[in-house]
């Protein structure tokens, strides 16, 4: 039977393809066909952004994927891309795997995990379990970390996607996230960080190409992630990926 599903990754991140990081380099929605077992896309980014903050010091990054689909539903993947965390030249790999149902029509639901590596600051890697809900060009996601970037801080993250076909290659894009940390320390100073992060965009295909220019930016309260500083700001961002 031949069947579509509306996957949004967050990046980024993070679903299936180079969807990764919703809010990152590449971040869309987009239907990938099951039949299709192995699948793959290399990526220009001119700020890798992840849930609204940049984890390349505004620079460019190159960025690689690689998902496999079953017919039966499971799925998963890798995803590559150099970062900059503080003053630290780095490269990070997220394996995520998950299983999506679809239920009625137009209507899924998946859940998964993720494991965030970093080859040289391990002492940033982290791991998410999640659970989402698709249905046509919506979808949303609840991620859950033990462990948030390394820091002993428990976190959740919440995010809706949208994709609203305007031609016949071109669709715009919205995406928005809620981040929650608690306190994992015994430091009674530490202030659980609130964080709204936002993606408003275009993405267009062209053969096996897709180009993608978005605003991306956060709004926060009660404090900052300590990872990041306060080098972040709103950017546009654009990206150019070929699929595989």
């Amino acid at each position: 039977m031949h069947r579509k599903r509306i996957i949004a990754f967050d990046f980024r991140v993070c679903s299936r393809t180079l969807l990764l990081c919703a809010t990152g380099g590449v971040v869309a929605l987009a239907a990938i066909d099951v039949r299709a077992q192995v699948s793959g896309t290399v990526a220009l980014v001119s700020d890798y952004r992840f849930r609204g903050l940049s984890l390349s010091s505004g620079q460019a990054e190159p960025q690689l994927s690689l998902a496999y689909d079953s017919p039966g539903g499971w799925y998963a993947g890798l995803f590559g891309s150099n970062v900059k965390l503080r003053d630290d030249r780095d490269q990070q790999v997220i394996a995520y795997a998950g299983y999506s149902r679809k239920w009625l029509s137009g209507l899924s639901a998946e859940f998964g995990v993720t494991a965030s590596s970093f080859l040289k600051t391990s002492y940033y890697n982290y791991a998410e379990a999640f659970v989402g809900v698709n249905f046509d060009e919506l979808s949303g996601r609840l991620y859950v970390s033990p462990n948030y970037f390394g820091q002993s801080i428990p976190s959740v993250y919440l995010e809706l996607n949208a994709s609203h076909q305007i031609a016949a290659r071109t669709h715009l894009l919205a995406h928005i996230g809620y981040l929650r940390s608690f306190s994992g320390t015994d430091e009674p100073t530490f202030v659980p960080l609130s964080r709204i992060d936002a993606l408003l965009g275009v993405a267009t295909n062209w053969g096996d190409w897709r180009f993608q220019l978005a605003w991306t930016g956060t709004a926060r309260s009660r404090a900052r992630y300590p990872l990041f500083g306060e080098r972040n700001s709103d950017a546009l961002v654009f990206s150019a990926a070929y699929s595989f």
